[in-house]
């Protein structure tokens, strides 16, 4: 039997994936663990399966692993918590900052995000993944068609209210997450909360202060950039994820002093440039411009990349917002760009 969790690096996560071993262990008389992130990974495993029950687990699993898991008609069991407590998790777990906590964050929850829709799958919220053992082993059994009598039932139950004794393991770099809430990159999450709500992810506001300036080398983008120096990039990032699908990110942007004239170069980058294109900047003024962001594999971190095409005497450049829609069937696409990079 196939005993299959996916969810995010979380606390709760950690508690259904013991919940659902011990629940195996019982009823089916012991089990094997497979974690896989990739379908090379799965396969692998796979093919030493053998006649033993197996619980696969995969908080950040591949475009692949997903349709694999859809096709399959298998139970599935998603565990999803509210955005702000999986960073502060992934930092407390991990000792990462805030910065990678977010999009590690992102990149779970884009993973598994298609899997939460799928028609086999039971989704367990932050109230029944942080419910007593009795209510979680009941929870848990009633997911995946299992059966208990009463004395394995009592003893599921022990085996989870042994394992919640037991503190979970902080790295030794774990940072203080009192305050992660209130952060000015948490907004960047705040799309995957219609997901907590039962319903597809739709819209992202992705701060200005999730992207990076040139100049320094990786700083936040704080305020405007100066447009004077040679052709180059002056803002990237911000290396956030997005569930699978055709989205439409709209940027505002404001010019000054750009008297001169140049070109304003944007495209999207995730392992490979998807798009790209050029338009003229006014010498100054406030805009706005629409990039097509398709996503195959929301394991790939997005970059949205800003350069000047040309040498620049004097302006200066300020991204003010970012927002980033799923398409709807039939809608029209971005624009054509006025002039393509290279031409």
């Amino acid at each position: 039997m196939l005993l299959s969790v996916f969810g995010t690096p979380s606390f709760s996560t950690l508690r259904v994936v013991g919940a659902v071993r011990a629940l195996a262990n019982v009823a089916l008389g012991g089990h094997r663990f497979v974690g896989a992130a990739t379908a090379e990974e799965l396969r692998k495993a796979w093919s030493d399966e053998g006649n033993q029950s197996t619980v696969l687990f995969g908080d950040i699993p591949d475009a692949e692993i997903c349709r694999l898991m859809r096709q399959s008609g298998a139970p599935i069991l998603v565990v999803l918590d509210p955005p702000a407590d999986i960073v502060a998790a992934a930092m407390q777990r991990f000792g990462t900052d805030l910065r990678e906590s977010v999009r590690a964050s992102a990149k779970s929850l884009s993973a598994i995000h298609d899997l939460a829709f799928c028609p086999t799958s039971f989704c367990i919220g932050p109230s029944s993944s942080g419910a007593a053992a009795e209510d979680l082993a009941a929870t848990i059994s009633r997911a995946f068609g299992i059966a208990l009598e009463p004395q394995k039932w009592r003893r599921v139950v022990e085996l989870i209210q042994k394992a919640d004794a037991t503190p979970p393991k902080l790295s030794p770099k774990a940072q203080p997450t009192t305050d992660v809430g209130s952060a000015p990159e948490i907004p960047a999450l705040g799309g995957f909360d219609e997901v907590m709500a039962g319903r597809p992810a739709s819209a992202f506001v992705w701060p200005t202060v999730t992207f990076m300036t040139a100049e320094p080398l990786g700083e936040p983008l704080y305020g405007p950039v100066t447009m004077t120096g040679g052709r180059r990039c002056l803002i990237y990032g911000p290396y956030l994820h997005l569930p699978a699908g055709q989205w439409t990110a709209e940027l505002e942007i404001e010019v000054w002093e750009n008297t001169s004239g140049n070109v304003l170069k944007i495209d999207v980058h995730t392992d490979r440039v998807i798009w790209e294109a050029g338009a003229p900047l006014p010498e100054a003024g406030r805009f706005k411009c629409r990039v097509p962001v398709n996503v195959d594999e929301p394991r790939l971190p997005i970059q949205i990349r800003l350069f000047v095409d040309e040498g620049a005497l004097e302006g200066r450049l300020a991204l003010h917002h970012v927002t980033i829609a799923r398409d709807r069937p039939g809608a029209a696409p971005p624009p054509p760009p006025v002039r393509k990079s290279g031409t």
